[in-house]
């Protein structure tokens, strides 16, 4: 769970997803890692509180500077030891049960992705912004059309992957928008993926929060969609390859 200035839903976060993945234990064999990315707020201490009164159920990894969500992605992979790797937003917009559902889909189907998907029939969104709606809306349109639709949601960050396929793309430098460079690559390989309804619900604390979607950062994320809907055509193996 990559983390940089979360420590207004840090404390709430780490609770339930302790308390989930007990629920997971008897199954599964868990654990929680959290990629501290260079926060300047209280997140640093948030987290050694709680994994001083919860001895081995946390792993931090700590960021000097903040290097992004693509580094924190790769810290947090490098330092989990599961077959399965389950990436996770730190305030939970989708809830701690996604991950069972990931976890399940990710083994019936014999898959090496699982997508939390939102935008597909049976998903839903609940109480982020309008503008910050529809600019993903768009853009996971956008990016859907390049795959002929096999996919609805690309951007989303919440996916449970086979960890040693994750390991592997993450060793190539991105092309584009990091999560659809991702199912690019996968789709171009006709690795077997799923897409699982999910529900994308921002906390109310969040929605109070200064928008983080700067002009600056929302031009570059315009930027990195085309320069990713380029890349998805360009890898367009895929297209004779029957669906999954």
């Amino acid at each position: 769970m990559p983390a940089h200035n979360e420590a207004s839903v840090l404390p709430e976060a780490l609770d339930r997803l302790d308390a989930y993945l007990s629920s997971l234990r008897p199954e599964y064999d868990c654990e929680l890692v959290v990629v501290d990315d260079g926060s300047s707020d209280d997140t640093p201490a948030i987290l050694n509180r709680w994994a001083a009164a919860h001895p081995g159920r946390l792993g931090v990894v700590t960021h000097p500077a903040n290097a992004g969500l693509v580094a924190a992605i790769r810290s947090g992979c490098a330092a989990a030891r599961g077959s399965v790797l389950v990436v996770m937003d730190a305030d939970l917009s989708y809830a701690p049960e996604t991950i069972g559902t990931l976890l399940e889909a990710l083994q019936r189907n014999n898959a090496l992705v699982a997508i939390a998907s939102p935008y597909m029939r049976g998903g839903r969104t609940g109480n982020v912004p309008p503008l910050r709606l529809a600019a993903s809306r768009i853009a996971n349109a956008i990016l859907s059309a390049c795959v002929f639709g096999r996919v609805k949601t690309l951007t989303g960050m919440v996916r449970a992957y086979d960890a040693a396929t994750l390991r592997s793309i993450l060793a190539e430098p991105e092309q584009g928008e990091f999560n659809s460079w991702v199912l690019a690559r996968l789709l171009a390989s006709g690795a077997r993926f799923v897409e699982v309804p999910a529900a994308l619900v921002w906390p109310r604390s969040r929605t109070r929060e200064p928008s983080r979607l700067t002009w600056p950062k929302f031009l570059s994320r315009v930027g990195l969609t085309l320069v990713t809907a380029a890349t998805l055509l360009r890898l367009s193996g895929f297209q004779r390859r029957p669906a999954p």
